[in-house]
């Protein structure tokens, strides 16, 4: 093999799925090509990763209908129903072993989120009222600092996998989806303490997916 090739075909290779003959031959490629040894290093570690996420990100089955009743309770407003199939297509958006490499601590900390709230809510204890600091971020800086991950996201997406980008746009999409919805509710129900504690938690949440992403990207 005189050329480079493709890097679907490492991916292939990594993957177990090319025939014995052309393993072999990729393999001896592999084996002469310095570029090409290193690419198929950062797959197999970035494999390695995924491997040893958790079989299932998200709580088993019987926990939904519990985060369902706090989310519901928690807005109490017409938004329930959309707030609820948003997270549940978050849900089923996590399912793949590749989101479960870059997703899996957002959608955990997300889910505390709600279970915290919920037993805030049966405890009747109310947040403690935020102070705003002049150290604190201001919503103009939170977005500066959103639009700055997105850029750097995008100008790594070629060093990304087609699938590693589809995954982490779903992710984006269904996490903007969920933030979306909460704060549609806090519309309609803006002295709820709960939906404000929820959207900040969701905001920040995703600014350390992105985050996360960066830097498993930056080790490929």
């Amino acid at each position: 093999m005189t050329h480079h090739p493709a890097e679907a075909t490492l991916h292939a290779l990594v993957d177990g799925e090319l025939s014995p003959s052309a393993a072999v031959t990729l393999e001896a490629h592999v084996a002469a090509c310095a570029e090409c040894a290193a690419t198929v290093a950062s797959l197999e570690r970035l494999a390695r990763m995924a491997a040893r996420a958790p079989s299932e990100v998200l709580p088993p089955e019987a926990s939904w209908p519990a985060i369902s009743d706090a989310i519901r309770t928690t807005a109490q407003v017409a938004m329930e129903r959309p707030v609820w199939s948003r997270v549940a297509r978050l849900r089923r958006s996590m399912r793949t072993s590749a989101s479960r490499a870059l997703a899996a601590a957002v959608v955990i900390v997300l889910l505390g989120t709600a279970a915290g709230i919920h037993a805030l809510r049966t405890s009747g204890v109310e947040p403690t009222p935020r102070i705003t600091t002049a150290g604190e971020r201001t919503a103009r800086d939170e977005s500066l600092a959103l639009g700055e991950l997105l850029r750097e996201l995008e100008a790594r997406r070629p060093l990304l996998a087609p699938q590693t980008i589809s995954t982490v746009e779903a992710q984006l999409r269904a996490i903007n989806d969920a933030i979306e919805a909460t704060q549609q509710a806090l519309e309609a129900d803006p002295r709820n303490p709960h939906l404000a504690a929820m959207l900040e938690h969701s905001r920040r949440s995703r600014e350390q997916f992105l985050r996360t992403t960066l830097s498993l990207a930056a080790e490929l």
